[in-house]
């Protein structure tokens, strides 16, 4: 990414995260345990795909997950756990049928022109994102055709293909002041498979 602010390779796979176990990791895991991993999928994906080994089955939103061991106690959805910086599936369909948000979608514009966006969002590549953040209202309206969003307001969610992209986007819009925005962890993947698009 470049821009104003200086310039910044795209992570590749991976921005270390701690609450991720990424591929390396999970790979020992299976071969070797040392973690209990559970799949979340609908079991007619199970049924069509097989699962990790090691794992065990419990569909997402299914169960309420207790675990306690010497650690301590642990409660945890086995749905999607609440995450202010995500905006959800059902939330994010009420705003793009009815508006209240500003929808920006940061993937590359081949990738728009291959699949679509979502109704009401704006495109703004990933790359773009700081210097469009750093334009005047008036110029970023021309160049992007949105208002610029008020960083007070917490009606700026961010989407990609998958969700990284996204994260990525949201935490640059933090550093513009944009403490109350939010992303679409599932992005467009999830959107097309949940829609039935």
């Amino acid at each position: 990414m470049s821009g104003p602010q200086g310039n910044m390779s795209s992570l590749a796979e991976e921005e270390i995260d701690p609450r991720n176990c990424y591929h390396d990791e999970m790979v020992k895991l299976v071969e070797n345990g040392g973690a209990i991993i559970i799949e979340v999928r609908r079991p007619d994906e199970i049924a069509a795909t097989g699962m990790m080994n090691r794992a065990c089955h419990i569909p997402s939103g299914s169960v309420r997950l207790e675990m306690s061991g010497p650690q301590g106690n642990m409660s945890s959805l086995a749905e999607e756990e609440i995450d202010p910086r995500n905006c959800y599936h059902d939330e994010m369909v009420k705003l793009v049928e009815n508006g209240g948000a500003i929808i920006i979608e940061v993937r590359r514009p081949d990738e728009i022109a291959a699949t679509g966006m979502m109704n009401r969002a704006c495109h703004i590549p990933l790359d773009e994102l700081k210097e469009a953040l750093s334009l005047p209202d008036d110029d970023l309206k021309e160049k992007y055709g949105v208002d610029k969003p008020n960083p007070d307001g917490s009606n700026v969610v961010f989407t990609c293909r998958s969700g990284r992209r996204s994260l990525i986007a949201l935490e640059t819009a933090k550093d513009f002041g944009y403490t109350k925005a939010r992303h679409y962890p599932g992005g467009w993947n999830s959107w097309v498979e949940k829609n039935k698009l």
